[in-house]
């Protein structure tokens, strides 16, 4: 569900100490282990953002139903109906379950519209993950790590994440050229890369 208090940013830096943790471990088990943990929060990143997405999606149709609302009685039951995800016949937005079906995903364009529409910590976006090289950079160490221990399918969502971030949160640098579209391509032709294997 939501997370039990914690948001995307939480999320993200548990899989960058777990992959930090992974690259010093001292045999291959514990690193397998450890990359496992690693490739588990960034999913409950992705589940969490979801979560959040869909739960907006529910208070933007009940705040339509109030502004339509004939009387008052009709504004108590939407007042009544929790907001939760498919509220008021409101979409559920969902992430993969399946490690392989990261490989072929893609965030739907009204989940990006309501990430970014987030305030708080509780989407992929800006705002939440504040550093978004540092993160590419964990992320590519992560692949790395899982490419070398033939961890195919769990590089799925490390290259869905990467791209999602050199597409849509990384800056400029500071000499205006744009970084993220080629980091973006490299992962697009990763992920074709693991489909081919």
């Amino acid at each position: 569900g939501g997370g039990g208090g914690l948001g995307v940013r939480h999320f993200e830096m548990l899989m960058r100490i777990y992959c930090m943790l992974a690259h010093m471990a001292p045999n291959a088990a514990a690193r397998a282990e450890l990359l496992a943990v690693a490739v588990s929060y960034l999913a409950r990143l992705w589940t969490t953002a979801a979560f959040f997405a869909s739960v907006r999606e529910s208070k933007e149709i009940a705040k339509a139903k109030l502004k339509a609302a004939a009387n008052s009685s009709e504004a108590k039951k939407v007042r009544e109906m929790a907001l939760v995800p498919g509220a008021h016949g409101a979409r559920v937005h969902t992430v993969p379950t399946d490690l392989a079906e990261w490989l072929l995903w893609a965030p739907s364009a009204r989940f990006l519209e309501l990430m970014a529409a987030d305030r708080r910590n509780r989407a992929l976006n800006g705002r939440a993950l504040k550093r978004p090289a540092q993160t590419l950079y964990y992320l590519e160490q992560m692949r790395g790590a899982l490419d070398g221990d033939s961890l195919l399918l769990e590089q799925a969502l490390v290259l869905q994440t990467a791209e999602f971030i050199a597409t849509h949160l990384l800056p400029a640098s500071a000499d205006g050229a744009v970084a993220g579209p080629p980091l973006a391509a490299l992962a697009l032709r990763r992920r074709a890369s693991l489909c081919e294997r």
